[in-house]
């Protein structure tokens, strides 16, 4: 019987770590940690390239890359914010 209770334990935890590690495969924790520099893009304010490398904002709008967010950005004054990185879902 305490073999039983033990492999009980085991799948317990085993369901509980997976769906963590798989999650945090897929989305990379760093991306979630550092909003881009606007900084950099003050200069070149009407120079964005055509990478794709989309940001979600808090206003709700997919941005194509770091440069058109932060364009938006300096146009708001500051009061526009990552909310995530990729295209918005809502």
């Amino acid at each position: 019987m305490p073999s039983f209770s033990s492999w009980i334990s085991a799948i317990f935890i085993i369901v509980l770590v997976f769906p963590l590690y798989s999650e945090a495969s897929i989305f990379p924790f760093r991306d979630y940690m550092n909003p881009p520099n606007c900084n950099k893009h003050k200069k070149f304010r009407y120079d964005c390239k055509n990478i794709k490398d989309q940001i979600c904002a808090s206003d709700g709008k997919t941005y194509d890359n770091p440069c058109a967010f932060c364009q938006k950005v300096i146009e708001n004054g500051g009061n526009l914010y990552l909310d995530y990185y990729g295209k918005c879902e809502f």
